[in-house]
């Protein structure tokens, strides 16, 4: 079975351009996947625990 490649960004400069609104836009991308994450892992964690007080 053969593995997919991870998912690459289509096009990437060769050499990281200082470009402001670029690096701020990938920032805040950041902050919300993170943000996402802890929600994410918390509601599970949550989850989680009513299943175990319910058994």
């Amino acid at each position: 079975m053969q593995q997919k490649p991870a998912i690459k960004p289509v096009e990437q400069p060769a050499a990281p351009v200082a470009q402001p609104e670029n690096a701020h836009s990938m920032f805040a991308l950041a902050i919300m996947l993170g943000a996402i994450a802890i929600v994410a892992g918390a509601g599970f964690l949550f989850a989680l625990r009513r299943k175990k007080k319910d058994i």
